[in-house]
């Protein structure tokens, strides 16, 4: 049986459980080296688990709830306004477990455009951009 908390490498013994001894002594140990198989979305570094969080452009520029798959489940997590793609925000205490607690969890923000926009939705976003370069003299 695998405690909670095991990492790559770890070597565990199983005392007594390995070949008999030479002449009627005691049976030898196992040594068993674990090996953490990759997994489709997260990634561990250490007691650290790092994973995406897809965020909707509106939650991005505004800030809001996103739910993100984390170890225990989904969850919802703060976004602050204004979070550029690729930021990395954290979940303390969501990661691994090992002796002293948990672990974090790093998540990378993915920022999803919309699709399929209607023409209202366009032209509000025409009128950002123009906005946009009112205030900053680029075009």
């Amino acid at each position: 049986k695998i405690k909670p908390g095991a990492f790559e490498g770890q070597v565990l013994r199983l005392k007594g459980k390995g070949g008999p001894g030479a002449g009627g002594g005691p049976s030898g140990d196992v040594l068993i080296t674990t090996h953490i198989l990759p997994h489709p979305q997260f990634t561990l570094k250490g007691h650290h688990v790092y994973g995406k969080i897809p965020v909707d452009l509106y939650t991005a520029l505004l800030g809001g709830k996103a739910k993100v798959r984390s170890l225990k489940g989904l969850i919802n997590m703060d976004i602050p306004a204004g979070t550029a793609n690729g930021a990395v925000l954290r979940l303390k205490g969501m990661g691994m477990p090992f002796s002293g607690g948990y672990g974090d969890f790093y998540g990378e923000v993915s920022v999803t455009l919309p699709d399929n926009l209607s023409e209202p939705e366009l032209k509000l976003f025409r009128e950002l951009r123009e906005l946009s370069e009112k205030k900053t003299g680029n075009k």
